[in-house]
């Protein structure tokens, strides 16, 4: 392959706007996940990625990962992050960090179960999202919050939701019914 070819593949390759794949790790060497983390760092165009990674990888490169592609790409509009049921456990600076960098999504799909030791107190920010698809086994805290956060909602899937993440949902929808209502009544009145 000659180096003007070369070029044209890398140019290509660094276009994608949509990349989704599963990683099933066997033991991957470090050369391995940097290479991974390299990858979504030169990928500035991505609008949306669905990535699924197997139970057997190690928590600290997962969560490197999520980091990285949530802090690299900054077109990403739709985010489908998959552990396989795995935990990430999250520090107050990390959760303050994840909510910061997920405004501008408007789709998050997750089935990881973020263990959180104390949840901080967070901004009042509002979140793009418009469709929010939780499954992780208990997500806890911070899927309580990111479904308070998301004010534009207008697609929920909960699977198996956390008894606190059941409540907010029912509250999000008795006011979303209370706003309807009241905007219809608004309709026909002027």
């Amino acid at each position: 392959m000659n180096s003007t070819s070369l070029k044209f593949v890398n140019y290509s390759f660094y276009r994608l706007t949509k990349f989704e794949t599963r990683l099933s790790f066997q033991q991957w060497s470090d050369s391995t996940e940097r290479g991974i983390l390299n990858f979504f760092t030169a990928q500035k165009a991505l609008k949306i990625i669905s990535l699924t990674v197997s139970r057997n990888a190690e928590e600290t490169f997962i969560k490197e990962l999520m980091f990285c592609i949530l802090e690299k790409c900054p077109n990403l509009r739709e985010f489908y992050f998959h552990y396989d049921g795995g935990v990430i456990h999250l520090n107050t600076e990390e959760v303050n960090h994840y909510f910061a960098l997920i405004p501008k999504l408007s789709f998050i799909s997750t089935d990881v179960d973020f263990e959180v030791v104390h949840m901080p107190v967070l901004s009042s920010s509002n979140l793009a999202a418009s469709v929010l698809d939780l499954s992780g086994r208990t997500g806890g805290e911070v899927y309580v919050n990111l479904l308070k956060r998301c004010t534009g909602l207008k697609h929920l899937r909960l699977i198996n939701p956390s008894e606190s993440l059941a409540q907010e949902a029912l509250k999000l929808m008795v006011q979303l019914i209370m706003f309807e209502n009241m905007h219809l009544v608004m309709k026909q009145c002027t």
